[in-house]
């Protein structure tokens, strides 16, 4: 109901743009418009069925598949989405192989990030146009993110700086939204699960007047539940509206508005530590909370956006797109943790954060083929930007003692928080950019190009700034035949960094090289592929932690490492590998070392084997699709701090089970259970905190398509 009622309240503001758009229909408009259709459907995996994707054109820009991408990528479609209930953007980067983890607290309130290839992930791009994880999500990271408004999620592994700028050589989250349909169709859905979880959701999308020049689409979701830890509870709200016009033969525009609001009762930003501070093993339940029962935290994002695609004929194109995105991000935090005395004192932390950014985004993009040699050849050209600002307030922080640690019952007083200052931040990146693909025979295709980024950021009195960096990238891609092919390709990295050393100083940006092969394998009628590669990636300036040094201010202090090297071996396999058998699986190894050769990024897993399957029975049991999925993961440790055994900051190896079976009632409206964590494993987020993985839980949903 509550999905509903976003959908009304918002709906005055699609029925504005739908009267804009009306008065652009004309005669010529309905008639030859063929082209920009079919190239639209080739983005989408809606309505498709399938876990396989080829079409990936917002990647670098140039019209290519999976199969011509001198990369490992991985797509997430929609009906995967659907089938394995992954609601949040957090849920979808975890099934990518190589992706991992790591979270200190609760889910929307706690320190959530993504790492891939041993290092964060920071770049995500939404349409095309990067954006910046501040401006998305703020507390809580973007792993709360709801996926009802995306047709698709593309994790692209290694550096994407060609078109992101400055970034970590990880992965690049490159989600694509729904657009309208050329048919009217929709969609409703209701679920029920553990924890007194309930989601909606509505989707309708369709033309808009007789001719369907005009297209328009509504999504709206909600969702809420309980947790299995003490005292937490969140609501999830999303509304998403767009609408598409034909402006002429070969031109499209489309408007677009998306609304979050999110809200995490009894949450915290961090659990209770796995030790105390003098290194002594601290046990707790899986269910126990280190926070204050009136802690919280919420975030409301409006995000407007436009954008423009123009054919100027059969090979050359324009795209052009910009947005602005409003982020209310607050949170008040009070997290109880044991000191090292014999009586079991403790201490609670209280604080209150806030952070309200507006940014701006504008992307241009020109895109054209050219002939040469006796071959065929694509070109791009284009300019981003980005412009992030917030002025917000800093409070200090109380600490309240704890008689007994073991006795903390989250009721403690509520503080009064004194202002104590301003909290400003000013962010801007601009770049030009530039790519070709030269076919050098039929079967020999070299990528090249090459970034220039100018970067600034102004944090209340410190300015960092970076101008001129260039960032070339170059592959090359071979075809055997129309099955097999064998990529190569290479970048550089550039990465300005917010860590200090112990004397308050910023590290100086990172930088590196990229390295990357492979081989990729197009099964007989494209319903499946397969890929393996193998990849190195060198960095100088990395930041690791400085034993137990603290900067000026009280924060971790960091030294900067260099000649540091990430290598390793990534495959996958996605698809229909048989009638009705659907596959996405994937193995990742990796390794980390310094200079003199010792291991770093320990807690992050070195082998990850990821697998979802999914299998529709054939003859009288057509209309049952039953699957399961399987994710494991080595062991991950600390190897810095020094005073505390290896096993206390250790989660050992450890696997997760789930199952699923869908039941298709009508043509129209079927049933999914989803059984996660069958066999009820008990595992952390961290190494070093008590945030645990769902126990064992279970989600029933009914869709109805129209």
């Amino acid at each position: 109901m509550k999905a509903v009622v976003w959908a009304g309240r918002y709906s005055m503001v699609l029925g504005l743009l739908m009267g804009v758009a009306h008065a652009q229909e004309t005669p010529q408009e309905v008639s030859t418009l063929s082209s920009i259709k079919v190239r639209a459907q080739n983005e989408k995996s809606e309505g498709t069925g399938s876990y396989q994707q080829q079409a990936v054109p917002q990647v670098l820009k140039l019209p290519m598949t999976l199969q011509e991408l001198p990369q490992s990528a991985t797509v997430i479609t929609r009906q995967r989405i659907e089938d394995q209930g992954l609601d949040t953007l957090g849920q979808v980067m975890e099934q990518s192989p190589g992706v991992s983890r790591r979270q200190y607290g609760d889910d929307g309130a706690g320190y959530t990030s993504f790492q891939a290839r041993g290092f964060n992930i920071t770049n995500y791009v939404i349409d095309g146009v990067p954006t910046t994880a501040a401006a998305l999500q703020g507390y809580g990271g973007v792993s709360v993110m709801d996926t009802a408004i995306y047709d698709n999620v593309a994790i692209v592994r290694g550096a994407t700086g060609l078109l992101s700028g400055a970034g970590e050589p990880s992965a690049s989250i490159m989600m694509q939204r729904k657009r309208p349909t050329a048919e009217f169709q929709g969609q409703v859905s209701a679920g029920v699960g553990s924890w007194d979880r309930y989601r909606g959701m509505a989707d309708i999308s369709g033309p808009l007047n007789d001719s369907g020049s005009v297209r328009g689409r509504l999504v709206a979701a909600y969702d809420q539940s309980r947790s299995w830890k003490d005292g937490y509870k969140g609501k999830r709200d999303v509304f998403y509206g767009v609408i598409e016009a034909d402006l002429g033969a070969r031109t499209v525009a489309r408007l677009g508005l998306e609304h979050m609001d999110n809200r995490y009762d009894g949450s915290s930003m961090h659990a209770f530590s796995v030790s105390d501070t003098a290194g002594n093993l601290v046990e707790w339940d899986r269910s126990d909370s280190a926070t204050a029962a009136w802690a919280y935290s919420k975030q409301r994002r409006t995000m407007a956006f436009a954008q423009l695609e123009h054919e100027f004929n059969d090979d050359w194109s324009i795209q052009m797109a910009m947005g602005r995105s409003w982020l209310n991000n607050e949170q008040l935090y009070g997290v109880a943790a044991p000191e090292p005395t014999p009586q079991g004192r403790g201490s609670m932390t209280a604080g209150f954060n806030e952070k309200t950014p507006t940014q701006d985004t504008a992307d241009i993009t020109i895109k054209g083929r050219f002939q040469a040699w006796g071959q065929g050849h694509d070109i791009m050209l284009g300019a981003n930007y980005y412009e992030l600002s917030r002025h917000d307030m800093a409070y200090a922080r109380q600490r309240i003692p704890i008689a007994q640690i073991k006795d903390f019952d989250r009721n403690l007083p509520r503080p009064d928080l004194k202002i104590t200052g301003p909290d400003n931040q000013r962010a801007r990146q601009w770049g030009a950019y530039a790519a070709t693909r030269l076919r050098l025979t039929d079967n020999l295709a070299l990528i090249a190009g090459g970034r220039v980024t100018n970067w600034k950021d102004h944090s209340n009195t410190t300015l960092r700034k970076e101008n001129g960096v260039f960032t070339p990238y170059a592959g090359l891609v071979y075809d055997w035949n129309e099955q097999w092919a064998t990529y190569a390709s290479y970048t550089q990295i550039f990465n300005p960094q917010s860590s200090q050393d112990r004397d308050g100083n910023y590290l100086d940006p990172e930088k590196g090289n990229n390295y990357e092969l492979g081989v990729k394998y197009l099964f007989p009628g494209e319903a499946a592929s397969a890929s393996l590669a193998v990849f190195q990636t060198r960095k100088d300036n990395l930041a690791v932690v400085d034993g137990k040094e603290l900067t000026p201010s009280g924060t971790q202090a960091y030294t900067a490492a260099s000649n540091t090297r990430s290598e390793g071996i990534e495959f996958e396999i996605n698809g229909e590998l048989a009638p009705g058998w659907q596959m996405g699986a994937g193995y990742t190894h990796y390794r980390f070392r310094g200079a003199d050769g010792e291991k770093i990024k320990t807690d992050i897993p070195a082998d990850q084997v990821k697998l979802f399957t999914t299998y529709r029975l054939p003859g009288a049991w057509h209309k049952l699709t039953v699957g399961g999925s399987v994710q494991w993961q080595s062991k991950i440790f600390d190897n810095q701090l020094t005073g505390v055994a290896r096993e206390t900051n250790t989660q050992k190896a450890y696997a997760v089970v789930d199952l699923m079976a869908r039941y298709a009632i009508t043509p129209r409206a079927d049933l999914t259970v989803n059984f996660n964590n069958i066999f009820d494993k008990t595992y952390r987020l961290a190494y070093s905190s008590h945030t645990y993985g769902a126990p064992r839980n279970v989600m029933a949903s009914l869709r109805y398509q129209f």
